[in-house]
């Protein structure tokens, strides 16, 4: 059992060089008959990221799998379901479950001589992305697959979106004897203003005056749309990201900004031709996914959660 991991910025290679390591594991320690690869991340967003990622090695050949730690809480909970109710007596097995209460028994069974073992031999190597997202009994979840597994992490303290301060995952990291990596650069941008307000904000310095010009404001819809074209037609991207602050279901302006890009031809403002339509394809949440699979299997499963799925 050990510990590797990797440390830096937004768009330092984090992510890859997780994957990379793994590949380079993989090369002097092969997978044995029965075993597989387990990637955990925080969110549904870096856990379908890790899903393709991990696809993509040929070695593993479907022998792994992406979820988040609320979700390997869950399974495991079920899992030992007797040791857990001798946990928490008052413990609720249903689709709506308070997960506080599952990954908080979920921490104290995992530590258990037998699921470790479990884990030990059923994923010998655990990936673990956006660890800095891990707290309380997430973050014990993770120590304890730690003491029995092979653990490859990524993590950046500034990255935790829930609170400021230190990270208790990091500082975990740092207290550890495992092997640390640190990552400089950006091999996402090599736009200078993005590059100097990123540093800027990493040293809590005020980056207004570097973004003044670059951002765009635009009154509806249809401007957001044309400024969205025009800088595509600009940069000439293979691909590009919209980000944005919802989902289209909670924001008519989302909606309707979408809906204009891939619906007709643009003229942006300062470009001679119409460009567009567009190809916009909406990243998917759990939901969307446990539609299509029911729509797939053609049957109705109401109440079931998609991790039960699998075994339709």
């Amino acid at each position: 059992m050990s510990l590797e991991y990797f440390e830096g910025p937004a768009g330092s290679g984090k992510t890859y060089q997780l994957i990379e390591a793994l590949k380079t594991l993989l090369v002097s320690h092969p997978l044995e008959e029965g075993k597989a690869i387990l990637g955990l991340t925080y969110m549904h967003g870096s856990r379908r990221r890790m899903h393709n990622q991990l696809a993509k090695i040929r070695e593993l050949r479907g022998r792994f799998l992406a979820c988040t730690v609320d979700s390997l809480a869950r399974h495991v909970v079920y899992r030992w379901r007797t040791l857990a109710r001798d946990i928490e007596p008052m413990l609720a097995f249903s689709a709506s479950a308070d997960f506080k209460i599952i990954c908080h028994a979920a921490a104290l069974i995992t530590a258990k001589g037998s699921v470790s073992s479990w884990l030990r031999l059923r994923y010998p190597v655990v990936l673990v992305d956006e660890l800095q997202d891990c707290k309380g009994d997430h973050l014990c979840v993770i120590q304890a697959i730690e003491s029995c597994c092979h653990v490859i992490a990524a993590a950046d303290e500034f990255q935790d979106l829930q609170q400021t301060g230190p990270s208790a995952a990091v500082e975990w990291l740092h207290g550890s004897v495992g092997k640390k990596n640190t990552l400089l650069g950006n091999q996402r941008t090599k736009d200078t203003t993005l590059l100097q307000a990123a540093a800027r904000l990493r040293s809590s310095q005020d980056c207004g005056d570097i973004l003044r010009g670059a951002l765009m404001s635009a009154f509806n819809a249809n401007a957001a749309a044309g400024h969205v074209a025009r800088t595509i037609c600009w940069k000439k991207p293979k691909d590009a990201v919209i980000l944005t602050p919802t989902g289209q279901d909670k924001s008519p302006f989302v909606r309707n900004v979408v809906a204009r890009l891939i619906s007709k031809p643009i003229k942006p403002k300062g470009i001679t031709k119409d460009v567009g339509p567009f190809r916009v394809i909406w990243e998917s949440n759990v939901e969307a996914d446990k539609a299509f699979l029911l729509k797939k299997l053609g049957c109705s499963a109401r109440g079931i959660a998609l991790a039960d799925m699998r075994q339709l």
